[in-house]
């Protein structure tokens, strides 16, 4: 589902892929050939959401900004299945693995991957 809250409407990219499951809400970016898998919820309702291109965020992801922390994902990312980006920005070219959990004002740099669990 891609839903406006407060006035701001999600912008997806060309060939953006949202499954049905999904909850994209308020102030989010998704750049071209992203995708947003089964149940992952991506709620820019606390700032901006912007997720670069080429950037697959799988099931069962959270990624949500906190007031004074907007999540940025680079391009060429895979976010694993249920990890969670809040407030903090992962450069291009990451591997954020399974049940991660990023939390603000956390930075990942460019290449950088995040062990399953961490």
């Amino acid at each position: 589902m891609i839903k406006s809250l407060r006035g701001e409407t999600p912008r997806l990219g060309k060939r953006v892929f949202v499954a049905e499951s999904a909850q994209v809400i308020g102030e989010v970016d998704i750049g071209d050939d992203s995708s947003i898998w089964f149940n992952a919820i991506v709620r820019g309702d606390g700032g901006l959401i912007k997720v670069g291109g080429a950037t697959s965020v799988q099931d069962n992801c959270i990624l949500h900004s906190d007031i004074g922390h907007q999540v940025s994902v680079g391009d060429n990312v895979t976010v694993g299945h249920a990890a969670v980006l809040h407030g903090c920005k992962v450069a291009s070219n990451c591997i954020i693995g399974i049940g991660a959990r990023l939390l603000n004002g956390v930075s990942i740099g460019e290449w950088s991957i995040v062990g399953a669990g961490a």
